[in-house]
Formats: structure tokens, sequence, C-alpha cells
């Protein structure tokens, strides 16, 4: 799983919102240019932070100045295709006692280029605590236009970091930005007491999947509940099987190309898979969901080098979640 804190850097338009100070001035040194931000607080053990700052390539660079707080643990080090690694921690300071985001900058005198500026922002969280529900379930009807709310609430006293890092493939997770729903990304900041509201929804270019379980992992700051997994499960609805062809794929004495249709006539999705072709059987898609009223048509294509002489014949099945039908038969008959 990925670590939280590295997403955070996702969230530097947010931070502006809750900036409170600047114990630097960037004004006064000439900067070629400004890296990506290190964010940063006194409740995180000592980690590495990837800093970006495109055009500088490969070149040596050492701290020209940090705030007193900031400790690095090495004042050198090298840049790389444009990335460098700074191993920080950051410690408790006074002008900074608020909960909220502080703004400074760090210094780097980079070989050949020049100072540049590291935005690092100081994190004093307070006790955020994360409320989720438990358990959810997504419905065929939970469309797009139609998006299950899953409300993420700060119920502590602090600011809440939290980010999805795991969800089902079939699952759409969207944002509600200025009253409009986007899909993004799963990261953001709650102040305290208050919501924010993700909205789910089946995503059907999804690979298919017999089960339509899992979980939501959140990753957050929450200091007891650093993890919470929410159940997540998917109502197909009362999907019907419905065939027009016989039960039977005849190939005959000299085709090698069938096709067999079917559709979905109930009120909801019909998951189904081919299962049992033989060795000389090859069908054009082995699994699949169709939504309600919509029909699909499989080629069957035989391989009759591989089939000895007179009649063979073979049963397969076409497998569904209709609880009436469950598995049905289907006969294939070759003439060799």
């Amino acid at each position: 799983m990925k670590n939280l804190f590295q997403y955070i850097t996702v969230l530097i338009v947010l931070l502006h919102a809750f900036s409170c100070s600047n114990d630097f001035l960037k004004e006064e040194l000439t900067f070629f240019g400004e890296s990506s931000p290190i964010v940063i607080s006194p409740g995180w053990e000592a980690n590495d932070y990837s800093i970006y700052c495109q055009g500088v390539g490969n070149a040596r660079f050492t701290v020209a100045d940090a705030s007193e707080w900031l400790k690095i643990f090495s004042t050198s080090g090298q840049f790389t295709n444009s990335y460098a690694t700074m191993n920080c921690k950051a410690n408790a300071f006074g002008a900074f006692s608020e909960i909220g985001m502080y703004y400074t900058y760090m210094t780097l005198s980079v070989e050949g280029k020049g100072n540049l500026a590291v935005p690092v922002v100081h994190i004093v969280e307070g006790n955020p605590v994360i409320e989720t529900a438990d358990r959810l379930t997504i419905s065929f009807e939970n469309t797009p236009h139609n998006r299950l709310q899953f409300p993420i609430q700060n119920t502590g006293n602090g600011l809440l970091i939290w980010s999805v890092v795991y969800h089902p493939d079939w699952v759409t997770i969207s944002t509600d930005i200025w009253g409009a729903v986007y899909e993004t990304e799963t990261v953001g900041i709650i102040t305290t007491n208050e919501t924010v509201t993700l909205y789910l929804s089946y995503n059907p270019d999804a690979p298919y999947f017999e089960n339509l379980s899992g979980q939501i992992v959140i990753a957050s700051n929450n200091k007891n509940r650093p993890i919470v997994e929410v159940e997540i499960q998917m109502d197909m609805g009362y999907p019907i099987l419905n065939t027009w062809e016989s039960g039977d794929i005849n190939f005959g004495r000299t085709e090698t190309t069938r096709q067999f249709s079917f559709s979905n006539q109930g009120n909801g999705f019909l998951a189904w898979k081919i299962d049992g072709c033989p060795e000389w059987l090859t069908v054009s898609e082995h699994n699949g969901i169709l939504h309600s009223y919509n029909s699909t048509k499989l080629t069957f294509i035989c391989n009759r080098n591989l089939i000895s002489s007179g009649v063979t014949t073979s049963t397969i099945y076409l497998k569904t979640n209709d609880k009436n039908q469950p598995s049905y038969p289907i006969t294939v008959i070759v003439t060799n």
C-alpha cells in the first residue's frame, strides 16, 4: 500500500487556502526556479522527500538556507533527471502553534544553475478523527448520472489529511468540485467538523469480475485509526437470461464458425461467462456484464484439425447470475 504522504503534494492548491505565515522571504535572493513542495509535520517521523524541478537535469546541490525547525540529515545531494531526494524531519516551532499550515522556503544552491527555491509546508495537524460508513452497497442503478454518496467526516480537532489508497476496479470514485462532479485524485484535507462527499458508481469499463465485492481503503493522519477499510459490494438487481438459440451449436461437416446470441431481459446487470470449452473450440469473448435489455453475440471457432473423424459432441456452459438459469448448457456438435 502506498504511504499516505506520497499523495500530499497533490494538495498544493488546497494548501494555499490554509497558509498562515512565511518565515522566509524569497525576494531576498535571486532564484532560477522553484521546485515541487515538501509537505511535513512535527508529528511525522523522518522520511525521504522527493522534489522535482523541470530543467535541472543532473546536478549536485547543497542546502544554502532552511528554517530552524527543519532538520535536514544531509545538506548536500544530487539531482538525477531533475529529481532529488532529501531526508528531513520537522520539529515543533513556537510561532507555528495554532492548527493550520505554514508556508516557508528552503534554498538550494545547484551547481551550474544558481539558487533554487523549495517550498516547505509545515502542518500542525492537531487531533483529527475520521468517520465513515463501515459498509456500502452500489446498485446497478448508480450510474454516472446517479452516484452513491459516500461522506467522509472529521469529528476531531485538527486537519484531517486523507487519501483513498485502494478501491476495486469496478468502482468509479468522483468528487464534487464547485458544484460539478469530477473523476479526480481521491485525496484531500478536511477541517474540524467538516465533511467531504465522494460519489461512487459502477465502472462499466472494468474487467469482468465474478464476485463484485471488496474494500475501499482510506489512509489518513488519524493517529488511532490510520487505515479505514470500508466493505463494498454490488447489488446486481434481477437480470434475466434470454436466448434465441436452440441450445445447440452445430458446425456440420464443413463450417468452422458459428454465432450464439443472448440478451438480458431483466432489471439489473447480467454477469456471464463461458465455461468448459474443449481445446478445439475458441470463443470471441469469455465473459462480460450485460446491462438491462441489451444483447450480445458470441462467435465460436472450431479447429477441425484437432478433432478425429466422425461426430464429436461437447457440452459447454453459459454461466450467469440469473437465479433461475445459473448454468445454461450449450451442446456443440462437429462432424468430420
